[in-house]
């Protein structure tokens, strides 16, 4: 079955658009064409994402070979888990700024709501090429990659915000969210953090799906490094981190019942919560290297100043240089006031797609070397 004829997949895109659209009609500040626009809009955008073009491969199988040559050990399972963190933090950086309002307030609904569309072509690349560099690391190529990276997205994303579910449960659960996330953001005040947060989780949570499916598939331990079952408290506790970053106010994020919380984490869960609350943090436009809040929940998590200040330079290294160029592109295009919705969903689509490589423009005329399958361990 061709992949623009995945039934789940086009119900995921043609539900997410439609319950959209339902809640646009709340905003009496939208016309009736500009409703049907963006709704349009985001139905195309899902339908395309994580689609995987007949040349990627070879590039993929490329960065997986970096990957493998850069890293300080020979475990596919380790390196894979580094490459899901560092890309979650991409995608929670593109979440925020493709937040406009929080961005440029008074930049108005339209232009928001082309933000969301931008926001879902540019993560939906990010965790396609995740899904397929840890199928390269493994050395599973699959055989169908854009139905098998759709079925990993839906299994995983439904489980992190909705949930365990089958059939089409768990395409309407994938729906409703995705309308929630959207018409979030066109409300005024929306909130970078809650973005960005909604990104870098569904991505944390396909790498996870991802390193699972193919490294048990190719005979390797996967258990330990990356948790076999998720901390029941991890949903509350990245909620309360969210909300305290969002709101600049602590909450329940040090409350008793969060501490004993985060005494029961594993070492790699906490170093995901204190992750999410560096990338949340410069997705709010602050500096993390000073912020207090950052510092006690580090602190609370059980790790050291070095370490706190390991997380902020790698967060500041996966998301300051993406946020930095996104906000400059719109704010420039924005002041030229004239279609300014219009421009800068252009060139923020742009940005936020793939730029071709010169390898992927020059037709090639020899098969492409195929990454070195790794060693197991």
């Amino acid at each position: 079955m061709p992949p623009t004829k995945d039934p789940r997949w086009r119900a995921f895109a043609r539900e997410s658009a439609l319950g959209l659209r339902e809640r646009l009609d709340r905003l009496a500040t939208l016309t009736e064409d500009e409703r049907e626009q963006i709704a349009l809009r985001l139905e195309q955008s899902i339908s395309g994402a994580l689609e995987v073009p007949d040349d990627l491969q070879s590039e993929i199988e490329e960065s997986a070979a970096r990957l493998i040559a850069q890293s300080d050990t020979v475990d596919p399972v380790a390196i894979a888990w580094d490459r899901t963190r560092e890309r979650a933090r991409r995608t929670a950086a593109i979440g925020a700024v493709t937040t406009v309002p929080a961005v440029l307030p008074g930049m108005g609904t339209a232009l928001a709501a082309l933000g969301l569309v931008a926001d879902w072509r540019f993560v939906a690349e990010q965790q396609r090429d995740l899904v397929l560099e840890i199928a390269a690391l493994f050395g599973e190529w699959p055989e169908n990659p854009t139905r098998e990276t759709r079925n990993l997205f839906i299994a995983a994303t439904a489980t992190a915000f909705g949930g365990s579910g089958a059939g089409k449960a768990v395409t309407n659960v994938l729906a409703r969210q995705v309308a929630r996330k959207g018409f979030a953001r066109l409300l005024p005040g929306a909130g970078a953090a809650v973005a960005g947060a909604l990104n870098y989780i569904s991505t944390i949570a396909l790498g996870r799906a991802a390193i699972e499916h193919f490294g048990t598939k190719a005979g390797f331990e996967v258990r330990g490094l990356v948790p076999e079952n998720v901390h029941t408290a991890m949903p509350w506790l990245r909620n309360a981190v969210v909300d305290a970053i969002e709101s600049d106010r602590e909450g329940d994020l040090f409350s008793e019942a969060a501490n004993r919380a985060m005494a029961a984490l594993s070492p790699t869960e906490r170093d995901e919560l204190l992750d999410l609350g560096a990338a949340l943090t410069l997705a709010r436009g602050r500096d993390p290297s000073d912020n207090v809040l950052l510092q006690r929940l580090g602190s609370q998590l059980g790790f050291g100043p070095d370490e706190i200040d390991k997380t902020i330079l790698r967060a500041v290294r996966s998301t300051l240089p993406i946020r930095e160029r996104l906000t400059e592109l719109i704010g420039r295009v924005a002041d030229q006031g004239t279609n300014a919705a219009q421009s800068v969903w252009r060139r923020v689509a742009q940005i936020a797609r793939r730029p071709k490589s010169k390898a992927r423009r020059k037709k090639r005329t020899e098969t492409p070397q195929r990454a070195k399958r790794p060693r197991r361990s």
